[in-house]
C-alpha cells in the first residue's frame, strides 16, 4: 500500500486517474480525478497499523479507536495478556454514545460509571491476547469467583457439552464459606443413556480438571 503522503501528493498533483487502496477487506477506488480540488483527504480502514500482520476473524483489535478498551481486575488494575477481567471503555465516550438512561441519570452513573472511575463498565468479561485482540467471553454475571480466581461458567459449560452423553448443561455458582463460590454442573443426558450417573459425573469432573484446570474446583454435578 502506498503511503498516505504519496497518495495525497498524487491527488493534489492530479497525476493519477485511478488510485486503488487495498487494506484488509476494504477496496477503495478513486476514479476520474480531473481537477485538483482536494485540500484534505481522510482515509479510514480497518488495518492502519502495519505491525499487525494477521487479522483474527470475529475479533476486535484493542488498538481500534486509540486503545480505549481495557481489561481490569476487581481492584481496578489492568491485567496482563490472556488474563480474564472486566472489559471497560475509557471515558469520555464518543459524542452521542450512551449519554444516559431515560429518566434515571443517577442510576446510570451508579451502574456504569462508579465501579471503575474513569471508565464505562460494559458488564462484559473477557481478555486481550498477546496480539492485542479483545475476546468477549461472557457477561460479568456469568463469572464466578472461586478462591480469588475469576472463572467463566460458559467455559466450564463448553467442556461439559463435549461429553458424549450430555445433551444440555448449565453451570452456576453456589456459595461456599471457604472459597466464596463453587461451580456446580446441571446435566441433561441424551435419550437412551444407560451409563451410571456417577460415572458420567466423574468423567465430567475429570474433563473440567484437564481442560479448565484444578482452580475451577469443579467437583459437583447433578
Amino acid at each position: 500500500m502506498a503511503g498516505i503522503g504519496q497518495v495525497l501528493g498524487a491527488i493534489k498533483d492530479n497525476e493519477l486517474a485511478n488510485i486503488r487502496l487495498v487494506t484488509g477487506d476494504i477496496r477503495l477506488l478513486i476514479e476520474e480525478i480531473k481537477e485538483s480540488i482536494f485540500d484534505e483527504v481522510l482515509i479510514i480502514c480497518p488495518d492502519p497499523w502495519p505491525k499487525l500482520k494477521h487479522h483474527k476473524r470475529r475479533m476486535i483489535n484493542s488498538e481500534f479507536l486509540d486503545s480505549i478498551y481495557k481489561v481490569l481486575n476487581s481492584d481496578g488494575k489492568e491485567v496482563g495478556p490472556g488474563k480474564m477481567g472486566d472489559i471497560v471503555v475509557k471515558l469520555p465516550l464518543p459524542p452521542g454514545t450512551f449519554p444516559t438512561l431515560w429518566g434515571a441519570d443517577k442510576r446510570y452513573k451508579e451502574n456504569y460509571m462508579t465501579t471503575y472511575p474513569g471508565y464505562y463498565q460494559t458488564y462484559d468479561a473477557g481478555h486481550i491476547d498477546e496480539d492485542g485482540y479483545v475476546w468477549i467471553m461472557s457477561r460479568t454475571d456469568d463469572i464466578i469467583n472461586v478462591a480469588g480466581h475469576r472463572l467463566s461458567t460458559g467455559a466450564i459449560e463448553e467442556v461439559l457439552a463435549e461429553h458424549k452423553d450430555v445433551a444440555e448443561c448449565a453451570v452456576i455458582g453456589i456459595a461456599d464459606k471457604l472459597k466464596g463460590q463453587l461451580p456446580i454442573g446441571l446435566l441433561a443426558l441424551k435419550a437412551g443413556v444407560t451409563k451410571e450417573k456417577k460415572d458420567i459425573i466423574d468423567e465430567c469432573v475429570k474433563m473440567v480438571r484437564e481442560k479448565v484446570g484444578p482452580v475451577a474446583a469443579f467437583k459437583m454435578a447433578i
